[in-house]
């Protein structure tokens, strides 16, 4: 073919290029551009030029060439019939398009198709095809003998009056019913008998003819050059292996296999047929099974037939490790009884050598018991165990062990109900380890621990890969990104230890990464959870673990401690990033508890709690953990909830120490939802950016807060708190027992305490004073009516947000203290929210403060007190709010500027502002302050600055070498 019409002068081109450069071209532009005068195209089938195609009745495919001489063209080639289809219809350049012809089951011919060659727009270069009537309707083209024979039927109609007659290869004995007339049309039903095969697989024809029509039908036999068991199954060596027949070019449009392991492919054709091979893999075997194989092909003529192949059976090889799920079943059973694993072993270890799906497995008994544990190697392979289901993890328990790189998968859920006595464990890898390694392994699946125990003081321990090890075991390189929870309806008196990774390890956990979700929404009284493991024993060793998941506190436990890495400390413990290089940016979240007055509460970012007698050191880490508390819906009553970036709190009844925490970061939020509809009535929320209460000597040096603490989640600013009050610190919340030291630390984030106490700010409950308080650095020391007498020492430390608190007593350094030396420190935040100025005592540096000195101190600050109708004054103090006691307090060489203003709320109690202190007592001491701004409105100059009613709101206390300040 040759067309001659496609020819634009090349004197356009130049114009054609300046006009539409920018723009990208269209198909129909490239082909009218094109710099050659002739476009041609041709075709070809079977390396022979065609202008026209012709197909038989029956199905097929042809490929088509499609010439042109255009190496760079972009073109389609378009059928107008669906009878003829088109497979692959585009190309660039010479190419080729493969047609699909389906069968013409009727004894007119097609109506003509026409294939259309296109560029872009152009559309030209037809080519016609035409499908000839069908002689005879054969109702199955295609059949599969086994090697001893068979009977087959096939149904052939022809039109009314035709003469037909058909001849058979040999083997084929060929019966003809009589024929049976409807209408125009005749049916005669054929029956083929193939011969037993005792030679090589062969193909045979029955062929028809009439006149000069002809067609033909196939079967395929089976023979000797393969081996039969009785049920006349194929055999097939353990090997790769496979079987080969012939088919027609036509007749076959699908091949299904049964198994996953196999694989087909057809070659050819040739002389119009293909060579079907079906292959199976290798067939390794954990439990000596054979491999069953089911094949059929699905015909391409209209009725669709399926055509059955012999079923086949494949040997198998020992696999010498894991491969199914009836393997792994009849290992636990061996390891059980107390029998040899070597069926399963190379080399001597027990390896896994495929994932390892459990779909259907029902009572998996899991591997090892108490009395007969696995004591060997078990190699995973870095594969899974997929869609197991049951009450068990891989191994119930490991001594003398190594078990390695091995997955609880995609699919898996333990759920386990089980009633256990004094001690349950559950570990999606491992529940119980004595002296071995858990090495590489991790839990995608999900676990979950409901069972009970009737026996005194039961012990629960669940985890993520191990439940309980022992001080000989270690974990290493676990990973957890699925979920592990405890939802056990509980008892007064079970103790549980949960974790990401371990619910105790005892030895040593390393380099573990926890991405999943912890939870634990049961009754279970007393509850340690971490992210990474529930508690540290004496002599566990931590190193290189990682938390960026969630843990979430439901159900009514009566006792708990969150950890982001661990939930609490058995023993002393000292963490340095330099050689422990772990790190926690994940979430706790603080659902519900049991709601009693005994209850507590401890959520550390790094460690939940500290026992008494213990000592915790922290040096150089960055956490970013946030912990979130829900005291909107439902009544929260508990003895105490504490809360820190690292650590949480410490046993209130007996005191720990020392507490260390050098160089630390922490810019995780600490949030809590309130409702002014729901009373908060727990006694004690002690909430501090890096430690949330502390019991015990305490030092805390270059730590930075970067994070929110007591950020509310919702619309209400303020909650009720039933008379107790909420303490929280940018640094630390509440601090006693102990002498307490703060040097070079630093706060960059909003506080604020959002539990007010609504019966009067003067109660004490068991001691302490119940008013909120709010410190940008520390919340309270020594906040008891009888005050201990340890020291408290801050300097040098820095604050630079504002502080809020509703009622009670805010410092931009410490909201309250007693026996205390605070010196060098700054504030540059405001003491007020602006809208709610609700807080009767506030000063720049401190809330209130007796026996103290507040030495070489600096605010730059607004400082807003309000005196409001349960409280007894207002102060506001550039410096200091409130002199607590009789005790002397002095203020020397600091320097305040800003604005001071106290405000009264419908109450005739009196109200104090003064430019370094609210309110002072005979026994307090200031020298050698500056400060400027505005003191109650009134403008601070030269003049004004030394009135002792400015300097000090209520003009008591011996004031000397004040002088004026601007600020800068």
């Amino acid at each position: 073919m040759k067309h001659s019409s496609l020819y634009i002068s090349a004197f356009l081109l130049p114009a054609l290029w300046l006009a539409c450069a920018p723009e990208k071209l269209s198909d129909k532009e490239i082909l009218d551009s094109r710099p050659v005068t002739d476009l041609e195209v041709s075709y070809a089938l079977d390396g022979a030029a065609v202008s026209a195609l012709s197909f038989s009745h029956q199905a097929g495919t042809k490929t088509l060439d499609v010439l042109l001489n255009d190496e760079n063209l972009v073109w389609n080639l378009v059928s107008n019939r669906d009878w003829c289809q088109v497979l692959t219809p585009s190309g660039k350049g010479p190419g080729k398009a493969v047609l699909k012809v389906s069968a013409n089951d009727s004894f007119d011919a097609r109506e003509n198709a026409t294939l259309t060659f296109v560029a872009g727009d152009y559309r030209g270069f037809q080519i016609p095809v035409t499908q000839r009537a069908a002689a005879f309707i054969i109702s199955q083209s295609y059949f599969l003998s086994a090697k001893d024979g068979g009977e087959f039927t096939v149904k052939v109609t022809t039109r009314a009056g035709t003469d037909w007659n058909f001849s058979s290869d040999d083997f084929i004995s060929v019966n003809a019913s009589p024929s049976v007339g409807e209408g125009d049309y005749t049916t005669t039903t054929l029956t083929l008998r193939p011969s037993t095969n005792d030679g090589a697989s062969r193909l045979g024809a029955v062929r028809l003819s009439s006149g000069e029509d002809t067609d033909a039908l196939y079967l395929y036999q089976f023979g000797t050059d393969y081996a039969y068991d009785e049920a006349g199954r194929i055999c097939l060596p353990g090997t790769q292996a496979g079987i080969s027949l012939i088919v027609p070019e036509f007749a076959v449009s699908d091949v299904m296999v049964s198994s996953k392991n196999a694989f087909f492919e057809m070659a050819g054709p040739q002389d119009g047929f293909f060579t079907l091979t079906i292959t199976l893999d290798e067939n390794l075997s954990d439990c000596g099974e054979q491999r069953e194989v089911k094949a059929s092909l699905r015909l391409a003529d209209n009725a669709a037939s399926v055509v059955e192949l012999p079923l086949i059976l494949q040997d198998y090889i020992p696999a010498n490790g894991l491969v199914t799920a009836k393997g792994f079943k009849a290992f636990a059973a061996a390891v059980a009884a107390g029998e040899s694993t070597s069926d399963w072993e190379t080399g001597g270890v027990v390896c896994v050598k495929s994932d390892i799906d459990m779909a259907g497995v029902e009572d998996w008994p899991g591997v090892g018991t108490a009395s007969s544990p696995f004591t060997g190697k078990f190699d995973g392979g870095g594969h899974a165990v997929l869609n197991l289901t049951g009450s068990c993890g891989l191994f119930n328990y490991c001594k003398d062990a190594e078990v390695r790189d091995i997955a609880l998968g995609k699919g898996s859920s333990l759920f386990n109900s089980i009633p256990f006595g004094r001690k349950g464990c559950l570990g999606g890898i491992v529940s119980q380890a004595e002296n071995s390694l858990i090495s590489g392994c991790s839990l995608v699946g999900a676990i979950d621990f409901a069972a009970l125990s009737e026996e005194d003081d039961p012990l629960v321990y669940v985890g993520g890969i191990v439940g309980w090890a022992d001080s000989g075991s270690r974990i290493e390189d676990a990973k957890v990104s699925g979920s592990v929870n405890v939802s056990s309806t509980g008892g007064s008196d079970v103790v549980c230890y949960l974790g990401g990774v371990a619910g105790l390890c005892e030895g040593a956990l390393t380099s573990a990464n926890v991405l999943g979700a912890v939870s634990f929404s049961s009754g279970i009284a007393e509850l340690h959870a971490g992210g990474v493991q529930g508690a540290l024993a004496g002599g566990a060793v931590v190193q290189g673990n990682t938390f960026t998941g969630s843990l979430t506190l439901g159900g009514n436990a009566s006792w708990a401690a969150l950890g982001g890495l661990y939930g609490s400390l058995v023993a002393s413990h000292s963490f340095d990033k330099g050689s422990d290089d772990s790190s926690s940016m994940g979430t706790i979240q603080i659902n519900s508890y049991r709601a009693a007055a005994t209850a507590a509460v401890y959520a550390g970012g790094f460690v939940g709690f500290v026992p008494g007698a213990c000592s915790l050191a922290l040096k150089g880490y960055a956490v970013q953990t946030n912990i979130s508390m829900d005291f909107a819906s439902a009544v929260r009553t508990a003895g105490y909830v504490c809360a820190g970036g690292f650590l949480g709190g410490c046993d209130p009844g007996y005191a720990a120490g020392p507490l260390e925490f050098d160089g630390l970061t922490s810019s995780g939020a600490i949030t809590g939802k309130y409702s002014t509809a729901v009373a908060c009535n727990v006694r004690r929320t002690w909430l501090g950016g890096i430690a949330g209460y502390l019991n015990g000597p305490s030092r805390f040096n270059a730590c930075v807060n970067r994070g929110e603490v007591g950020k509310t989640e919702a619309d209400d600013y303020c909650a009720r708190s039933n008379s107790y009050g909420e303490v929280c610190g940018g640094i630390a919340g509440f601090v006693h027992g102990g002498d307490a030291l703060f040097s070079a630390c630093e706060n960059h984030a909003g506080i604020s305490e959002h539990l007010y106490n609504n019966n009067g700010v003067s109660g004490v409950y068991e001691g302490i004073f119940t008013p909120p308080v709010v410190g940008g650095i520390l919340g309270a020391f020594n906040y008891f009516s009888a005050p201990e007498n340890f020291t408290l020492t801050v300097n040098n430390c820095v604050n630079t947000k504002n502080i809020f608190g509703y009622r009670g007593y805010n410092g931009g350094i410490v909201g309250f203290c007693v026996n205390a030396t605070v010196s060098g420190c700054e504030n540059t935040g405001r003491l007020s929210n602006g809208a709610n100025d609700q807080s009767a005592y506030r000063g720049g540096i401190c809330g209130a403060a007796g026996n103290a000195s507040i030495l070489d101190c600096k605010a730059t600050s607004d400082v807003f007190a309000r005196v409001y109708g349960s409280a007894d004054y207002g102060c506001g103090g550039g410096i200091l709010g409130l002199v607590r006691g009789d005790a002397p307090v002095t203020l020397r060489g600091c320097s305040f500027f800003g604005t001071v203003q106290a405000n009264k709320q419908s109450t005739d109690k009196p109200e104090y502002p003064g430019g370094i202190v609210g309110m002072g007592t005979d026994a307090t001491t200031v020298a050698d302050c500056r400060y400027g701004g505005s003191v109650q409105g009134l403008e601070i100059t030269e003049n004004n600055v030394a009135s002792a009613q400015i300097v000090v709101g209520n003009g008591l206390g011996t004031i000397s070498g004040i002088t004026y300040w601007s600020g800068k």
